[in-house]
C-alpha cells in the first residue's frame, strides 16, 4: 500500500465528509521515489534521489470543490485536512451523533491494478547502470561531434504508487513509472553557435534505459548540430510580423533551411505561432 493508513480510517474520512453535506469525498494517497542523474563531459556532476509520501483530500458540493494536501498521515492530521477542505465549502465535520446521516456505506473490495507491477521499481536500472549509460552517451558525443564546447547527459526516473478511495465506491490502487534520458551539446566555431538537445522517454517500461542505443542517439544529435552550426538565420529586426513570417517561410522552403531545421521537433508549433502573429 502507498501508506500505512488503515482502511477503517479512510472509511471514517469518507463517512464524516459525506455526513457534513459533501456530494462526493475523495482521498488520494501516494508514495513516490525519484532519481535524477546529470553527466557533464566525462563526469557525473549531480545525483538527486528523493522520496515522498502524502495525501490529498477533495470534497465536492454542487459546482464547487475544496482541496487540501498533507504529509501528516496520522489520524489527527487527515481529519484536520478533511476539516479544512470542508471549510472551503462552508461545511464542517458533524458530531459523532449527527454523522449517522451519511449515505456512505463502506468501501468495496480493492481493485488492485498494481499487483502485476510490484517489481517495477526493483527492475529499474541501478544508479551504477544509469551513470554508465550517461557517460557512454557523452563519450559518443565526443566521438561523433565537432567543435563541441559542452556535452551533457541526464536521466530521470519517477515511480509513483497511488491509492484512491471515494464516497462513490471508488477503491483502487496503481503504480506508475516514467523514465527519461536526454543528451545535449553546445558547439562553437568562430562566430557560429549551435545548442541542441534530444530527450527520450517512456512510461511503464522498467528496462527502457538498458535498451537505449547511445551511439545512434549521439550520432543523430551531432549530425543535426553540424547542420545547424553553419545555418543561415532569418533577420527579424525591423520587420513587421507579416514580413518576418514571409521571410521565415521562404527560409524553411529552401534546401538550406530544411537542413538547418531538421532538429526542430515540432514545426507545426512554429507555424501556428506565425499564423497567430500575422492574424493578429
Amino acid at each position: 500500500m502507498p501508506t500505512e493508513v488503515r482502511q477503517d480510517l479512510l472509511e471514517l474520512l469518507l463517512h464524516r465528509g459525506s455526513a457534513a453535506g459533501a456530494d462526493l469525498v475523495e482521498v488520494f494517497l501516494e508514495r513516490t521515489d525519484h532519481l535524477g542523474v546529470l553527466a557533464e563531459q566525462e563526469a557525473i556532476t549531480s545525483v538527486t534521489p528523493s522520496f515522498g509520501m502524502g495525501a490529498g483530500i477533495r470534497v465536492f458540493r454542487g459546482h464547487r470543490d475544496g482541496f487540501v494536501s498533507t504529509n501528516d498521515l496520522s489520524e489527527a492530521g487527515l481529519i484536520e485536512a478533511l476539516s479544512q477542505a470542508l471549510g472551503m465549502l462552508g461545511l464542517q465535520i458533524p458530531s459523532a451523533a449527527a454523522a449517522t446521516s451519511s449515505r456512505f456505506e463502506g468501501l468495496p473490495q480493492l481493485r488492485d491494478h498494481a499487483a502485476a507491477k510490484s517489481a517495477w521499481l526493483e527492475r529499474c536500472p541501478s544508479l551504477a547502470e544509469a551513470t554508465a549509460a550517461l557517460l557512454r552517451g557523452t563519450e559518443r558525443l565526443e566521438h561523433h561531434g565537432q567543435h563541441l564546447q559542452s556535452r551533457r547527459g541526464s536521466y530521470a526516473r519517477d515511480w509513483q504508487e497511488v491509492l484512491v478511495v471515494a464516497s462513490d465506491g471508488t477503491h483502487a490502487r496503481d503504480i506508475r513509472l516514467h523514465q527519461s534520458l536526454g543528451l545535449s551539446l553546445l558547439a562553437a566555431d568562430g562566430e557560429h553557435r549551435a545548442s541542441l538537445g534530444r530527450r527520450y522517454g517512456t512510461s511503464d517500461s522498467p528496462d527502457d534505459l538498458r535498451q537505449w542505443d547511445a551511439d545512434a542517439a549521439a550520432a543523430d544529435l551531432c549530425q543535426s548540430a553540424g547542420q545547424m552550426l553553419y545555418a543561415d538565420y532569418v533577420e527579424a529586426q525591423g520587420l513587421d510580423p507579416a514580413q518576418f513570417a514571409d521571410n521565415f517561410n521562404q527560409f524553411v522552403a529552401s534546401e538550406e533551411g530544411a537542413a538547418a531545421l531538421v532538429a526542430v521537433e515540432d514545426l507545426d508549433m512554429v507555424q501556428q505561432y506565425l499564423d497567430f502573429t500575422v492574424g493578429n
